[in-house]
C-alpha cells in the first residue's frame, strides 16, 4: 500500500527534516515524535510516529487544528496520508453499518453518533529493529502493552510476522496477531 511506502520514505529523512513537523510545535497533539518518546510502564517505547486527528469542526482543544504534513522533502505526503485517512473512514463507516446490521438495527444506526463531521485519530508508525536501542537507557519494546480508545481500530500492518500480540482476556496469554 502506498501509505506504508510513504511511511517508510518519511522515517528515513534525516533527523532535522523530521524535526521540522514535531508535535512540540503543534500543539503537543499533532504531528512527529522522535524514537522513545512515548512511554510505557515507565520505559520508552522504540518507535517513531506521526500523530494525525481529522480535521473536524467537532473536535475541541487540544485537537483543533490541521495535520502538520507539507515538507517539502517529500511533498507526496500530505495527499497520499489525505486519501488512506479518507479509505479508512469509508472503511470504517462500512463496518459500522455491518456491525448495525448484526445487532438487529437500522443499516445507519451508527451513522448519527460517529459519521456526520466524524472525530478520528491515527498514527504512521516506525519500528527500527530492537536492537538498534542497544545503548539507549531505559527503553522497553517497540510499543508497551495498550489499549485503544474509541469505538474501532482500524489497523493497517506490514508483512512483519510475531510484530503484533493481542492479550486473551480470560487465559492471560498473549498471541501473535500475525498479517493475513
Amino acid at each position: 500500500a502506498e501509505i506504508l511506502q510513504i511511511a517508510k520514505e518519511f522515517f528515513a529523512l534525516p533527523q532535522p527534516v523530521k524535526d521540522a513537523i514535531s508535535i512540540r510545535k503543534h500543539g503537543g497533539v499533532r504531528g512527529y515524535q522522535r524514537l522513545a518518546v512515548n512511554h510505557t510502564d515507565g520505559k520508552g517505547d522504540w518507535q517513531e510516529a506521526i500523530d494525525l486527528y481529522s480535521e473536524s469542526s467537532a473536535a475541541e482543544p487540544p485537537f483543533v487544528g490541521k495535520n502538520p504534513l507539507n515538507i517539502a522533502d517529500l511533498p507526496q505526503l500530505k495527499p497520499i496520508v489525505d486519501r488512506y485517512m479518507a479509505t479508512a473512514a469509508k472503511l470504517g463507516e462500512q463496518m459500522m453499518n455491518g456491525f448495525a446490521l448484526a445487532l438487529g438495527q437500522e443499516e445507519d444506526f451508527f451513522n448519527k453518533y460517529y459519521f456526520k463531521d466524524a472525530f478520528w485519530q491515527s498514527r504512521l508508525v516506525g519500528y527500527p529493529p530492537l536492537q538498534t536501542a542497544a545503548g539507549h537507557k531505559n527503553i522497553g519494546l517497540s510499543c508497551g502493552a495498550h489499549s485503544d480508545y474509541g469505538c474501532l481500530t482500524i489497523l493497517l500492518t506490514d508483512d512483519t510476522k510475531e510484530a503484533l500480540q493481542v492479550h486473551h482476556w480470560e487465559t492471560g496469554e498473549w498471541i501473535n496477531a500475525n498479517p493475513i
